[in-house]
């Protein structure tokens, strides 16, 4: 006769025991879950957190905050580490989709967990190249600063990897999600992703913001020949032709609206400026290691400015800080070395909406300097069209 021994433990004993047991079980289990569920952080490109203030392309920064809209569907092809994603997640809220498209794969694990640290709860990552064609594997070299690019002359690395390709046409057939706007950054195959694009192009014609350089004009030709008006966000210009970019230009990043469009947008050209100040060079201190920044700051009200710097340099074995400040906090910066400003970042854009004190300045990092600085003098105009153009209302 085999002995019951739960017979012998009284009924609220056993009831006891067995709920400790499947306590015991639960938390197992819970523990188990978060180690699946543990997003380990990148070693490098951390992003600010959405409620500080965001650096990454300014001049980027002010289209997008234009043009993005609650609800909208917006696509970030070439996010990177997704600062520009993170914007976009803001603005076009709980209602919008960002779609996020990532080649790289020592990139894309730093834009998930970016944007998953930052709760963009609206945005999906897809980590493929964008292309004129989909479902071919094609090579991904690697680049010196986490730039990597389809082109193996663009990077001084080695090939590190193979990326399925998508062609966006085919995106949109897939997912039914037809964008509202399209910002493209992707190491200089721009071109080959809009060939894969005609149909949105044409038909759908999304309001695009595309790197380029003034040297390939094959973008520029692909999307104005189908009804687009081209602007320079470093300069406010309409560039018909490489020749309506500044001097020494080596990038610029083109907002692309077409014509149909246009009139939705504070972006109809041509677009007035009217002079404010000139300051000279004089009116900068400068510091023992070539560090400038204004002796007296400047005042200025509420408007959309475009700060040009006449200004040159040679120095690529410098670090530099340089930017605006409006009352004490920066509002606008590169973090670059200084040939790198001169040649294609000497046009600056600012959104103002209140009065401030501002300050210009240039600060060399880290013992660094350049004695072939030559700082002359700086312009500052108000882009008057944009003088009635609200501020997002939250971001």
């Amino acid at each position: 006769m085999r002995l019951d021994v739960r017979k012998l433990i009284p009924t609220t004993i056993r009831r006891h025991v067995k709920k400790a047991l499947g306590l015991h079980a639960l938390q197992s289990r819970v523990e188990k879950l978060k180690r699946q569920l543990e997003l380990p952080e990148p070693e490098t490109l951390p992003i600010a957190f959405w409620y500080d203030w965001n650096y990454c392309e300014p001049n980027v920064l002010n289209a997008l905050r234009d043009l993005c809209r609650p609800g909208d569907v917006v696509w970030d092809v070439g996010a990177n580490a997704g600062a520009l994603s993170l914007l976009m997640s803001r603005l076009v809220g709980p209602r919008g989709v960002v779609c996020a498209f990532e080649a790289s794969r020592r990139i894309v694990d730093k834009c998930q967990y970016n944007l998953c640290r930052n709760g963009c709860t609206n945005v999906q990552v897809f980590h493929c190249a964008v292309y004129h064609t989909s479902y071919e594997v094609v090579k991904i070299y690697a680049g010196a600063q986490l730039n990597d690019s389809l082109i193996a002359s663009n990077t001084p690395g080695r090939e590190y990897d193979l990326i399925k390709t998508i062609a966006l046409d085919d995106f949109v057939a897939h997912s039914g999600l037809v964008p509202d706007l399209i910002k493209m950054d992707i190491e200089g195959t721009e071109y080959e992703a809009l060939c894969g694009m005609p149909k949105l192009l044409e038909n759908t014609r999304p309001h695009l913001i595309l790197e380029q350089q003034p040297s390939d004009m094959r973008c520029h030709d692909l999307i104005c020949s189908v009804g687009y008006i081209a602007v320079d966000l470093l300069t406010y210009r309409t560039i018909r032709s490489e020749s309506d970019f500044s001097p020494g230009t080596a990038v610029a990043n083109i907002l692309f609206i077409h014509e149909s469009r246009i009139d939705q947008t504070p972006y109809a050209p041509p677009l007035q400026r009217e002079a404010v100040m000139t300051i000279p060079g004089r009116a900068f201190k400068v510091a023992a290691d070539g560090s400038r920044e204004l002796a007296e700051q400047i005042r200025l009200g509420p408007g959309r400015f475009l700060i040009e710097l006449d200004f040159s340099a040679d120095g690529t074995d410098n670090e530099v800080m340089t930017g605006v400040e409006a009352d004490g906090r920066p509002i606008f910066r590169y973090h670059t070395n200084t040939y790198f400003i001169s040649t294609s970042y000497r046009q600056w854009v600012i959104a103002l909406h209140s009065e401030h004190a501002l300050n210009i300045y240039f600060r060399f990092l880290n013992g660094t300097r350049d004695g072939t600085l030559d700082f002359r003098s700086v312009e500052i105009s108000r882009v008057t069209n944009f003088d009635d153009v609200p501020p997002p209302l939250v971001e």
